[in-house]
Parts: structure tokens; sequence; C-alpha cells
């Protein structure tokens, strides 16, 4: 989607709808089932300024349109029409996973209660000063003593299923 008034795009989305990745370590019965993948998402608007109180997240060239809710239900939407067990993406940064976590869990159950921990522990700074310090190498693992490093992980959104049943076991929460 693009501004006649900017040579920068507003939005971009790159999807496909296929089963989970192999490297997700989802449970076992999942290979015939069908999900959204988010590739790539991108929601920016080049016409408007940064501002102080909110500034530019890690990867960001322009501050965001502020439709995310939006963007998710429109996915749901996709899910629905099209008889989708859920969407899932790979979030690039740990603010991108922080922001779809309201919704999304992490396929793994560790990453999950990582994250859990992470913004548990860090509720009294911002997401860009969490963001930022992920990135500057400023969180420490208190386990190891070493600055904590984001690797990306998928994190899925299950509308039906096996998956919907593993997310929501016994086994998953412990």
């Amino acid at each position: 989607v693009r501004s006649p008034k900017s040579k920068h795009p507003l939005m971009e989305l790159v999807a496909r709808i296929g089963p989970l990745p192999e490297e997700a370590a989802a449970p076992a019965g999942l290979e015939d089932r069908s999900f959204l993948n988010v590739k790539w998402l991108r929601m920016q608007n080049p016409l408007s300024q940064t501002e102080p109180e909110k500034p530019l997240l890690p990867g960001q060239a322009f501050p965001g349109l502020g439709l995310g809710r939006e963007m998710m239900a429109l996915m749901q939407m996709i899910c629905v029409r099209l008889d989708l067990d859920g969407v899932y993406e790979l979030p690039e940064r740990l603010h991108n996973a922080s922001l779809y976590f309201r919704r999304f869990r992490f396929i793994d159950p560790e990453l999950q209660g990582v994250l859990t921990a992470i913004l548990r522990d860090t509720q009294k700074r911002s997401l860009a000063e969490l963001a930022w310090g992920v990135e500057y190498g400023m969180l420490t693992d208190q386990r190891t003593g070493k600055a904590f490093r984001w690797i990306p992980s998928e994190q899925a959104l299950a509308r039906s299923g096996p998956l919907l049943d593993y997310l929501d076991g016994e086994e998953y929460r412990r």
C-alpha cells in the first residue's frame, strides 16, 4: 500500500499459506495442517515525524501507522475465510515478539516462559527502552551473567486443530 505523497510504502505484507516449518519444533501431527505464514509485515508512516515520547524502535525508519489491531483482525479473518489453523510469524526482534505476545504464543514453551519473565522483569521500562537495551546488549541473563541475545523463533496464533490443543495443553503450560 502506497501513498502518492511518499516514495516509501505505508504497508507491506508478504505471506503464504502452508504448514509450519520443520524448524518450528512443533508437536507431531501438524504436517498436513495449513497456516497463514507472515513472512514480512511493515506498517509505517513516512509522512509523520518521530515524537520524543515515542522514539523509533530498532529496525524502524519511520513511526508506525498504529494499525496493529486492525491488521491482527484482518489476519484472523483470512484464517476463518480460508479455514486455516492459524497464523504464525518469526519475530525479527524482541520488541516485535512482545507486540505479538498479547495474542500469539511461542511454539517452544521455554521461549514463552523466557519472554514472559523478560516482560515481567522490565515492566517499568518502555518498549523503546527494552528494545534498544536488547539491541545494545544491555539486558543481562541472570543465569549466565551474559547479555541476553534475541534469537527469532516462531510465534503462533492458533485458531483450531492440533496446534491449538498443544498450546492450550497442560504439558505446554508446565
